[in-house]
């Protein structure tokens, strides 16, 4: 994912994330020691990110300093979707799905987890 400052966010199967400035094509910096399995879906607004991975868990990740905020099990499989709704501010809303077959709704402040039955 690219954003309006050319900065872009990857993930990989080795359990991290990385920062790169497309301008110079650098790795700013890497988001690491979360995760222990591949990361396989993220989001990010603003200086949140939202990651999840293939165990289930989510991830709030401050990107500015490079760590995780939060973080949760959200989904007793992969997790295979993962939205963020920022205001910019305080009112942050994270949605994700996985192969539990159910959707998560969970506020970054509090990583607590509402399960929406399908």
């Amino acid at each position: 994912m690219v954003d309006a400052t050319n900065t872009a966010i990857v993930s990989s199967y080795d359990t991290t994330m990385s920062i790169w400035n497309l301008n110079n094509s650098t790795c700013e910096t890497m988001l690491t020691g979360r995760h222990t399995q591949p990361v396989t879906e993220f989001d990010w607004k603003n200086s949140l990110c939202v990651s999840g991975d293939r165990d289930g868990n989510l991830c709030v990740w401050d990107i500015n300093k490079a760590k995780c905020i939060k973080s949760k099990k959200a989904h007793s499989g992969q997790v295979s979707r993962v939205l963020l709704f920022s205001d910019g501010a305080n009112s942050n809303l994270i949605f994700s799905g996985g192969a539990s077959v159910r959707i998560a709704l969970a506020k970054s402040d509090r990583m607590a987890c509402y399960v929406l039955s399908i």
